[in-house]
Formats: C-alpha cells, sequence, structure tokens
C-alpha cells in the first residue's frame, strides 16, 4: 500500500542518517515534529549505534589500547 511504501521510505532515510529536515520534506509534513512523533524510536536506535561506534573509534584509536 502507499503508506506501507511511505514508512519503508522513511525508515531508509533515517536509517541513511539524513537530515530531519529533509525527511520532513521527502515525506510531505509541514514540520519536523510530526516525523519525530512517528519514527522517533527508530532515531533512538541510530543515536545507540553512532554511541556504540564513537566508542569503538576511540578504543581503538587509544595509544594505550596497543
Amino acid at each position: 500500500s502507499l503508506h506501507q511504501l511511505r514508512h519503508t521510505n522513511v525508515s531508509a532515510m533515517i536509517s541513511l542518517g539524513l537530515d530531519i529536515k529533509v525527511i520532513q520534506e521527502r515525506g510531505g509534513w509541514s514540520n519536523a515534529s510530526t516525523p519525530m512523533e512517528i519514527y522517533g524510536h527508530l532515531f533512538k536506535e541510530q543515536d545507540e549505534q553512532v554511541a556504540s561506534d564513537i566508542l569503538t573509534t576511540m578504543t581503538a584509536n587509544n595509544p594505550a589500547n596497543k
């Protein structure tokens, strides 16, 4: 359905790390708070992955760990 296609498209844009304004405009919402309310849980998952990636990078590049 069209709804499922929109959901898949928005979810993909979030997973790619696109800016919320881009997602808002491409999704056809008048403000950024709407997709944040609907898809906010996906941004939380993305934030957790970024935090993990940063920790891995910092640990790998720390001379004390070599």
